[in-house]
C-alpha cells in the first residue's frame, strides 16, 4: 500500500497547501517583476515580451503542478486497487487511455481470481476424492487384517488338530 489511510488525508492537504503556496509565491515574483520593467524600463516591448515570458513561465508551472497532482490521485487509485478497491468514479483528470488500461487491468485481475477460485475448488474436490478413497482403503486393511487373524487362528487350531490325529495315528500305529 502507498499510503496508510491516516497519511492520504495528511499527504493531499500538504501537497494542496505546497501548490498552492508555490503559485502564489511565483505570481508575487512575476508581479514583482512586471513592475520593476515597467518602472525600469521604458521600452515597450521589452516590457510586453517579459510579461509574456513570465505567463509562460508561471503557465509552465501551473502545467507541472496539475501533472502532480495528477500522479498524486494515479498514487492514491493504485493504493485503492491495492486494497481491491476498482472504482474508477475517484479518478479526476486521468486520460481515457488511462483508464481503458486499468479497466483491462481490473478485468484481467478478475479473471484470475476466478480461475483461482475454479483451482481451489477442483483442488478441494481432488483432495475430499482423496480421503474417501483413503478411508475406504484403510476399511479395506483393516477388513483384510481381520480376515487374516481368523485365518491364522484357524491355521493354529488345524495344526493342533493335525498334531493331535498324528500323535492318535502314531498310537494306533504302534498299538498294531
Amino acid at each position: 500500500m502507498f499510503f496508510e489511510e491516516n497519511t492520504k488525508e495528511e499527504v493531499s492537504r500538504k501537497l494542496k497547501n505546497k501548490t498552492l503556496f508555490s503559485l502564489i509565491l511565483v505570481s508575487f515574483i512575476g508581479l514583482g517583476l512586471s513592475y520593476l520593467s515597467i518602472s525600469l524600463i521604458g521600452n515597450v516591448y521589452l516590457n510586453i515580451g517579459l510579461i509574456l515570458i513570465l505567463s509562460i513561465v508561471l503557465g509552465l508551472f501551473s502545467y507541472n503542478l496539475h501533472n502532480k497532482n495528477l500522479l498524486f490521485n494515479l498514487l492514491e487509485y493504485i493504493s485503492n486497487i491495492n486494497d481491491l478497491d476498482f472504482d474508477l468514479n475517484q479518478i479526476e483528470g486521468i486520460p481515457d487511455e488511462a483508464i481503458a488500461n486499468i479497466e483491462k487491468l481490473y478485468k484481467n485481475i478478475r479473471g484470475s481470481l476466478k480461475t483461482q477460485v475454479e483451482i481451489s475448488t477442483e483442488i478441494f474436490n481432488i483432495v475430499e476424492e482423496l480421503a474417501l478413497s483413503t478411508s475406504e482403503s484403510l476399511e479395506s486393511t483393516k477388513l483384510i487384517n481381520s480376515s487374516m487373524a481368523i485365518a491364522d487362528n484357524n491355521i493354529v487350531e488345524q495344526n493342533t488338530m493335525l498334531k493331535s490325529t498324528n500323535q492318535l495315528s502314531e498310537e494306533i500305529y504302534s498299538s498294531m
